[in-house]
């Protein structure tokens, strides 16, 4: 199986409450902690501060259609309707294997009042066997590998580049960042989004689970490894497909997303090339928009059900409108994608917005 290129997205999510503390803030942050403040800054140039170019999602606004459902899935304009910040890192660096550079990576971390994710987001090369593509994302997340490689060299690994994102982001928000505000709470990280883009039969046919041929059984296994990050035998493919142990979303034709809500998803992307057939910018762009639709949902679910530390004042506005914000948003946004969390997930259940048969 030609599993074509992929593109990897590794994220985690941190809630910090209080993370609008005013007072423990650096001035170049304090519009952080306060929602009008908040608000004024989302339309101000973007600035540079402490190795990061801190800049609002207006770009996105326009391009991206998750976040234009999510924009109109507010009834107060609080909190720029939760909107984030990006903090992109002005050091570029290289994901290497064995002294072999695979792909250039420029780390982001999205910074809202209430946390952060840090994002790693970069592309991997075809492969003609999955099974060299599962090797090689086992490598990279191997805590003995150090792949990820600055200019002036010396490599981290990536749960090292995970903390040395989060540590710099503290310095920089943060008066006093061995003291900061609240319980920093280490949320979840996976690979969220692995796609491949392969001329290929379906392994699905629409609506059913019974697999379609001629792809073969191991290839279908093949993509299960990927999606869990390990190897999964055939029979252990087949009794997962019967028992449905993982969501299964189609897209379009024969585009599909698997995912298991303990690691990620995988999107399964076709594109047919030239004569009027999908494009490799509009295959990225339905990438963007159902891993943003996972980390968003899933980050205001565990938000709307926050408890505050004791003796902690947080603004019931930012906490209430997360609730009312991702009933809204399942009401207006009919992603397939976006609609199957919202139907099959545990933590999203609640703030459904439409009754499902």
């Amino acid at each position: 199986m030609n599993i074509g290129v992929l593109d990897v997205l590794l994220f985690d999510l941190h809630r910090a409450l209080p993370l609008v503390g005013r007072d423990m803030l650096n001035a170049d942050f304090r519009f952080v902690g306060h929602p009008d403040d908040y608000g004024m800054q989302f339309e101000k140039p973007p600035f540079e501060a402490e190795g990061f170019l801190v800049r609002p999602l207006r770009r996105e606004l326009k391009r991206n259609r998750f976040w234009q459902h999510f924009l109109g899935s507010s009834r107060s304009g609080q909190w720029r309707s939760h909107i984030p910040f990006e903090l992109i890192d002005q050091q570029k660096l290289e994901v290497q294997l064995d002294g072999r550079t695979l792909s250039a990576l420029q780390p982001t971390i999205l910074l809202w009042p209430w946390g952060w994710s840090s994002q790693l987001r970069f592309t991997l090369e075809p492969q003609t066997r999955i099974d060299d593509v599962r090797t090689q994302l086992e490598r990279l997340g191997d805590r003995t590998q150090r792949p990820f490689v600055a200019p002036e060299g010396g490599g981290l690994s990536m749960g090292d580049l995970f903390a040395q994102l989060s540590k710099r982001l503290k310095q920089a928000i943060y008066v006093n960042s061995g003291t900061a505000p609240g319980s920093v709470i280490f949320h979840r990280r996976r690979v969220l989004s692995i796609y491949a883009s392969n001329k290929g039969p379906a392994p699905y046919k629409k609506h059913s689970w019974r697999p379609e041929r001629p792809l073969a059984d191991a290839d279908r296994a093949g993509l299960q490894s990927l999606l869990l990050g390990r190897e999964v035998k055939l029979d252990e493919a087949v009794e997962r497909e019967n028992e449905r142990a993982f969501l299964l979303t189609f897209l379009s034709g024969t585009d599909f997303a698997m995912t298991d809500f303990k690691r990620g998803s995988l999107l399964y992307l076709v594109d047919t090339g030239g004569g009027g057939g999908k494009s490799r910018s509009s295959l990225r762009c339905l990438t963007a928009n159902v891993a943003t639709c996972a980390l968003v949902s899933e980050a205001l679910a565990g938000l709307a059900g926050a408890n505050p530390p004791q003796g902690v004042a947080i603004q019931d506005e930012l906490l209430g409108s997360a609730e009312s914000m991702l009933t809204e948003l399942d009401l207006r946004y009919n992603n397939p994608f976006c609609r199957g969390l919202f139907r099959s997930h545990t933590k999203l259940q609640p703030f459904r917005g439409i009754p499902y048969s």
